[in-house]
């Protein structure tokens, strides 16, 4: 039966089998919460192109119902039959099953995944011939291989049965799976092959050094060929494992585990012979590794998503080196420090977060680890390097924005580096699990972040999403040091030019051990666009002698705000967030300390 929430699908032909067989059959069904329906053909013997896949809720209105969320306490009566079947929530894609019997359906448990994945055995394998099971019994004298057919064969170990079976008198001409011998006898005799025993003959061997250019695509497609002709070890190197490799032109950038490295292929080489420039092509082979000079970057594999490969740069994260790593083919530097004509300065703060993050993956299982993605917006040339714990693998929007003020090692952040500017410029505030790019016509260089496995675009969302990501408004922030001169300095006044919102101080800190302040919205005077508000005292200074008054705050009468410098952050007003805004300048003033004050 149908209702406009939820749809019951009966399976009395279950219950009726069992009953025939004398409650001897292994095939029953319990509800547990997760599980999925999923529908294979349309009733009629044809099977669907795309299966229907839905959740169960129950075997009943009310179990139902509370899965579904329904406010407690509804109460409502199955009167539809007293059938047993399953409940799903209602999708119009089951419309065309109404009133049919004898459709072919799956229910299913989702797998709970495990952190560490068994190694099973195999225990071998029969090849079929000619629609017949064979075993393999030498070469004749000609060297031909030689095949005997096998009338029966003794199983081990096994993975699935496929069992015929006739429901309600209709016969069914495709196989139905199932974990049992049949549906009378093998109940929980399960296998897959051995836990945790290795086959000599399935060994894998990795040679990490490794690498086979495959055929040309010419006359016909060759990319899918590999021979050992063109085989080149690039093992008896120091660079260690091959992580990542591309190819620009005709130049292939290897990032190793230890190093990096290019190599060139189908390079001419030219030779004078004779008063005669000779071109010969040595096979397109790949050649040595090129020299280089400069320090040695590497990546781990658990990095591998923080490799971005633009026009003429490549950029990853060096974990062993705690640096973002920039690379022109010829050489590579690392753009968290100053040097050269980059601005760097963001060396000290990776520093702190890599070794943050190693000590806190090592001693924490998969699910609540660290990664570490970034992505690039090639419409402005900048690229973003984020931070994020995987919590449990939640799917929470939260999880995949960072709300904070401030930075904070534990805490999922994005930094964002400017190709064009050479430096690190404001961080965002979105964290997502990874990204992507579209190129195109109607996308021209639009820019995808992932949350929850669903893309979501950057670069051509509305106007009216100011700072809404995943559907999470984040509240800007900024942070700037007021430090002019070098001597101690009494701050007395501030204010910022600002079009289409207003900011509030929520934070003001000096040099004093234990200073802080903050200037609330009330104390903002605005004049022509302009806002201006004097700075409060320290709140945590001069604390009163009578401890029946250490309730009252410092905020007017306690020690001024004054040092060398002082750290104020700004934050939009709770009432204007989602709304773009334009701050234009910030200004503050001051008077010079007398030497002698503290």
């Amino acid at each position: 039966f149908k209702t406009s929430f939820f749809i019951k699908i009966i399976i009395q032909s279950l219950y009726d089998a069992n009953v025939r067989n004398n409650l001897s059959l292994l095939t029953s069904y319990q509800f547990v919460k997760g599980d999925r329906l999923r529908v294979i053909d349309d009733g009629d013997g044809n099977l669907l192109t795309s299966s229907i896949d839905v959740q169960v809720l129950g075997t009943n209105y009310n179990q139902a119902a509370v899965n579904a969320g329904i406010i407690p306490g509804t109460i409502v009566t199955d009167t539809a039959s007293t059938d047993i079947g399953l409940i799903v929530r209602y999708d119009q894609r089951l419309d065309t099953l109404s009133e049919k019997t004898g459709f072919w359906i799956e229910i299913y448990t989702p797998v709970q995944e495990n952190d560490v994945i068994p190694f099973f055995e195999i225990g071998g394998f029969y090849p079929i011939i000619n629609g017949k099971i064979s075993q393999f019994t030498g070469y004749d004298n000609n060297g031909v291989p030689a095949y005997t057919n096998l009338t029966s064969i003794d199983l081990d170990f096994w993975d699935t049965y496929f069992l015929q079976r006739s429901i309600l008198g209709k016969y069914y001409n495709h196989p139905f799976e199932s974990e049992n011998v049949t549906d009378n006898w093998g109940k929980n005799i399960t296998s897959g092959g051995r836990i945790n025993v290795e086959n000599k003959d399935a060994t894998q061997k990795w040679f990490p050094g490794d690498v086979i250019r495959s055929d040309s695509f010419v006359h016909i497609n060759g990319l899918a060929s590999f021979r050992e002709k063109n085989r080149k070890d690039y093992g008896i190197y120091p660079y260690g494992e091959i992580v990542s490799a591309h190819t620009r032109r005709n130049i292939v950038a290897f990032i190793c585990s230890n190093d990096w490295f290019v190599a060139e292929f189908n390079m001419p080489y030219t030779r004078v012979e004779n008063g005669q420039l000779v071109v010969t092509n040595l096979n397109e082979n790949l050649s040595l590794p090129k020299q280089k000079a400069g320090p040695e970057f590497g990546i781990e594999k658990e990095d591998l998503e923080t490799i971005v490969v633009d026009d003429d740069y490549f950029f990853w994260y060096d974990r062993k080196n705690s640096g973002y790593i920039k690379c022109n083919y010829s050489s590579a530097i690392d753009v968290s420090q100053e040097q050269g004509d980059e601005k760097g300065g963001l060396q000290s703060y990776l520093n702190a977060k890599t070794t943050f993050i190693n000590n806190w993956n090592y001693q924490k299982s998969d699910k609540d680890k660290f990664d570490v993605v970034a992505g690039i917006d090639s419409e402005r040339g900048n690229i973003f390097l984020t931070f994020r714990p995987r919590r449990n693998k939640s799917n929470d929007a939260n999880c995949f924005v960072n709300q904070r003020r401030n930075f904070e090692l534990k805490g999922n952040e994005t930094i964002q580096y400017s190709i064009q500017h050479k430096g690190w410029i404001p961080c965002v505030h979105f964290t997502p699990e990874s990204y992507a790019r579209l190129r195109g016509k109607w996308a021209n260089v639009e820019m995808l972040t992932f949350a929850a496995g669903a893309p979501y675009y950057h670069n051509g969302s509305p106007n009216n999403s100011f700072l809404n990501f995943y559907g999470k408004q984040c509240e800007p922030v900024v942070v700037v040091a007021l430090n002019k001169e070098d001597y101690v300095k009494i701050f007395q006044s501030l204010s910022y030019d600002c079009h289409g919102s207003e900011l509030f101080v929520d934070y003001i800190f000096d040099e004093q051990t234990n200073s802080f302040s903050y200037i609330p919205s009330s104390q903002w005077k605005e004049r022509e666009h302009i806002f201006y508000a004097p700075f409060m005292r320290d709140m945590v200074s001069y604390p009163p002698i009578n401890e029946e008054e250490i309730y009252r705050s410092m905020i007017l009468d306690g020690k001024r705000i004054f040092g060398s410098y002082c750290v104020v952050r700004f934050v939009q007003k709770y009432s204007d967030l989602g709304k773009y805004f334009q701050l234009s300048g910030i200004e503050y003033l001051f008077t010079n300390s007398h030497p002698n004050k503290p």
